[in-house]
C-alpha cells in the first residue's frame, strides 16, 4: 500500500489548491498593513509563504463592501480595496492576476499563485451597469449579487425565509456577466434570487464558500435542492471553513469539513465539490486541524485517508474549480 505522507508530498508539489474564496486584503486593510501580506505572520489565515507551503496555486480574493457602505461611498471602499489586492501582485514576485481563461495554466508551478478577483455585492455599482466594465478593466472575474442582504440587483439570505428575487437590474447583470465571462456565485444570495438567477444563468454558476443544510441548517446555508440545481448547471459548491456553517455547537473540526465534502461527494458526485476556506473572513476559531492556508497538506491526507482516490482528492482541492473557472473565462475569447 502506497505510504499517504509521500503521495501528500508529490500531490502538493504541483501546488494544486484552489481556494474559491479569501477576504486576505480586506482584513489586511482593517488590522494591518497590505504591505504585510508577503512576509510570514501569525496574524490571521493567509500570507504568501502560507500559501506557498500549504501547496496553494490559485485564490478568489473577494473584494468586499460591507452593507453600509452604499452609493459612492461603496464605490470608493471597492475601488481601494482592489487597488490593494493589485499593489500586492505588482510587489511580490511570483503573485499574477488571473484574467483570461489561458491564465490559469500559468498558475501550476511551484514559483507562482494565481489571483483571481471577485465582487462580493455589486452595491458599488449603485445599480449602474457602467460600472460592471470599470471593474471588468481592473480584473474582476467573478460576482456575488449580494452579501447577505438586499441591495439594487437582488435579495440575500439574511432577509427572510424567502426573500426578494432579482430586480430588472439584477436580471440584465446576470445576463450580462454570462455574457462576458464572469463567474455567477450565489453565496449569500436568497433562496428566491438564487432560484431566479439559476433559471437565468448559462451557467456554470458556483456556491464559492458555503456549509450545507442537511448537516448545519442556517438561512446562510444551500439546501440539497439549490445543490442540485448549481450542478445541474454544470457548476459547483466550496465548503467553507466558518464553524457557524459547519456545526451549529461546538467547535468546528476537519471530521465536520470531510463530512461536509462526503455530503456532495456522494450525492452529487466529486466534479461538483470543491474548497472556498472564506479564510480571513471570520474571527471565530477555524476548524481544528485547518488553522490557517499552510493546513491544506493536512486536509489532502486526510481526503486520502478516507478513501477518496488521488484523482479525486485532486479535483476537490482545486482540479474541479479551475475546470469551472477555465469554462466560465473561456466565453471571453469568443465574445
Amino acid at each position: 500500500m502506497p505510504d499517504p505522507a509521500i503521495d501528500v508530498t508529490r500531490l502538493m508539489a504541483e501546488r494544486p489548491v484552489v481556494d474559491l474564496h479569501a477576504d486576505t486584503f480586506y482584513r489586511l486593510a482593517r488590522f494591518a498593513d497590505v504591505a504585510k501580506f508577503g512576509a510570514r505572520t501569525q496574524e490571521g489565515h493567509i500570507d504568501l509563504p502560507r500559501l506557498v507551503e500549504g501547496g496553494v496555486g490559485l485564490v478568489v480574493q473577494a473584494i468586499y463592501t460591507p452593507k453600509e457602505k452604499t452609493g459612492p461611498e461603496g464605490t470608493d471602499h471597492a475601488m481601494r480595496l482592489a487597488a490593494r489586492i493589485l499593489e500586492a501582485v505588482r510587489t511580490n514576485p511570483g503573485v499574477g492576476l488571473v484574467e483570461e481563461a489561458d491564465d490559469l495554466d500559468r498558475f501550476r508551478g511551484p514559483d507562482s499563485i494565481g489571483f483571481l478577483l471577485h465582487l462580493e455585492s455589486v452595491s458599488p455599482f449603485a445599480g449602474e451597469m457602467g460600472f460592471l466594465s470599470l471593474f471588468e478593466k481592473l480584473g474582476v472575474r467573478s460576482v456575488g449579487l449580494t452579501h447577505n442582504h438586499a441591495n439594487e440587483a437582488a435579495g440575500g439570505c439574511e432577509d427572510g425565509p424567502d426573500g426578494l428575487g432579482l430586480s430588472g437590474f439584477g436580471r440584465e447583470l446576470v445576463s450580462e456577466l454570462d455574457r462576458r465571462g464572469i463567474l455567477l456565485d450565489v453565496a449569500h444570495l436568497g433562496n428566491r434570487a438564487t432560484r431566479e438567477l439559476l433559471e437565468r444563468a448559462r451557467g456554470p454558476v458556483v456556491a464559492s464558500h458555503t456549509g450545507f443544510r442537511a448537516l448545519c441548517d442556517r438561512p446562510r446555508n444551500l439546501s440539497d435542492e439549490t445543490i442540485g440545481e448549481i450542478v445541474r448547471t454544470g457548476g459547483l459548491v466550496g465548503i467553507d471553513f466558518v464553524p457557524g456553517h459547519l456545526v451549529r455547537e461546538g467547535p468546528a473540526t476537519m471530521d465536520v469539513v470531510l463530512a461536509h465534502i462526503a455530503h456532495v461527494a456522494e450525492r452529487f458526485g466529486t466534479d461538483h465539490v470543491a474548497i472556498g476556506s472564506d479564510f480571513d473572513g471570520f474571527e471565530s476559531a477555524p476548524p481544528v486541524g485547518l488553522e490557517d492556508a499552510s493546513r491544506f497538506p493536512a486536509l489532502a491526507a486526510r481526503l486520502l485517508a478516507a478513501g477518496y482516490s488521488e484523482a479525486d482528492t485532486r479535483k476537490i482541492l482545486g482540479g474541479n474549480a479551475r475546470r469551472v473557472l477555465g469554462e466560465v473565462l473561456a466565453r471571453r475569447a469568443r465574445r
